[in-house]
């Protein structure tokens, strides 16, 4: 990560990258749901990318992790050269949002959408993000609207 190259004397965002890193490693390991790793990358992320959020703190606080992780995810989709961000990690922390919530959440559905368009994944981007408008339409979601702007975006781009 460029924090190493651009702030290689900051200890601060050294240690919070390296414990995010290897929290996140042993959850991919096991692939169990530890929201410890997940905490500590949003706290990482907002160490190093100089952007103060409230994520890491509201998921400690209130256990919203499905909130949290979702929020971290679009604002690396929104920002991708921002510094700390990294495709893989808004696409797992996509993933993760979307697993908590048991798919019942068009919002999460969305990011997780444009996480996979972001990469590359235009065709798993346009059968999330249906699911996400009808499921917003389903729930007469504010974000409807929204979300059927995205869909339309994807359903126009060529693989």
């Amino acid at each position: 990560m460029d924090v190493v190259t651009r702030r290689p004397n900051d200890p601060a965002a050294l240690h919070a990258l390296g414990v995010a890193r290897i929290r996140w490693a042993r959850m991919v390991e096991r692939g169990a749901d530890n929201s410890a790793a997940i905490i500590a990358w949003l706290r990482a992320y907002e160490t190093i990318s100089g952007v103060a959020t409230i994520d890491a703190e509201y998921a400690a606080a209130t256990g919203d992790l499905a909130l949290a992780a979702n929020n971290a995810a679009w604002r690396m989709v929104l920002t991708p050269d921002a510094e700390g961000a990294d495709p893989a990690r808004t696409l797992a922390l996509a993933k993760k949002a979307v697993e908590i919530s048991h798919r019942t959440d068009p919002r999460f559905l969305d990011t997780l959408a444009n996480a996979h368009f972001a990469l590359g994944n235009k065709n798993q981007a346009r059968l999330i993000c249906a699911e996400a408008q009808d499921l917003a339409e389903k729930q007469i979601s504010p974000d409807a609207r929204t979300i059927a702007e995205h869909c339309a975006k994807f359903s126009s781009t060529q693989d």
